[in-house]
């Protein structure tokens, strides 16, 4: 049975250590820095001992597709964008679908301005074209996020 787990420590790690009847496998790593120095971030997988090679490199594959997966969806969920007027918006999923509706609702209302609540949680008036800027930022960066993980 394969488990895994993230490690925080203040020396780089060996890729593979045995402790204790385990084979230990450490990848993945981020250097940290803090105030009180630099530590490291890293996946580990503990495996059987003397796991051989073929399972190990699965196991780091299908670990690694995984976190793959999980920054995407944060970096998704964290979109923010700034438009030229310099109001940040909030560009995730949610906002998005709002902002459209918006749109929608001041074109039909024939609104030109709108109120609206910014990425640090200040109400303001914008316009209905900051809005659609906003927006169109906004997809655009969940393209670059799409793209950037291939």
């Amino acid at each position: 049975m394969t488990k895994t787990r993230r490690v925080t420590s203040g020396t780089y790690p060996q890729e593979i250590e045995h402790l204790q009847g385990k084979t230990l496998v450490n990848f993945d790593v981020q250097e940290i820095e803090s105030e009180d120095g630099i530590s490291y971030s890293y996946e580990q997988l503990l495996l059987q001992k003397d796991a051989p090679q073929e399972l190990i490199e699965k196991e780091k594959a299908k670990r690694l597709e995984e976190l793959k997966k999980e920054r995407r969806l944060k970096a998704l969920n964290s979109i923010t964008v700034t438009t030229s007027n310099g109001n940040t918006f909030d560009g995730n999923e949610a906002s998005r679908n709002n902002m459209l509706c918006a749109i929608n609702a001041s074109e039909i209302f024939n609104k030109t301005t709108t109120e609206w609540k910014l990425a640090d949680n200040t109400i303001v008036t914008i316009t209905l074209d900051e809005l659609k800027e906003a927006l169109a930022l906004s997809i655009q960066k969940v393209g670059e996020i799409i793209l950037d993980e291939n």
